[in-house]
């Protein structure tokens, strides 16, 4: 029993699905504030508004690893859950097999 390992592939699945879809939703509401922050750049002037500009350009940079990672992590979980179902299939076919010889 120790080092048993037991997976929900449904529940991998699920993580996956959800890990790619935050992942989109993040980088389009990141592209809908990038165009407020452009807006406003455009009439707003000045030292704050520059800092405010680099503050903007960080962190959209940031949020743009941190939205990749994460698509990136859906689709490892994603591919990883459907390895291990074809495994336990191709397990189970062969357990089924060895079942019916003879001995």
């Amino acid at each position: 029993m120790g080092d048993e390992m037991y997976t929900e592939t449904a529940v991998q699945i699920d993580a996956a699905v959800s890990a790619r879809k935050y992942s989109s939703d993040m980088v389009d509401d990141l592209a809908r504030l990038g165009r407020d922050v452009e807006d406003l750049l455009q009439v707003w002037t000045g030292g704050a508004a520059d800092s405010y500009g680099q503050s903007w350009a960080e962190l959209k940079s940031a949020i743009e690893v941190i939205a990749g990672d994460l698509e990136q992590i859906g689709d490892l979980v994603g591919e990883s859950a459907r390895d291990y179902e074809r495994a336990e299939s191709d397990n189970a076919t062969t357990f089924s097999s060895t079942k019916m010889l003879r001995l």
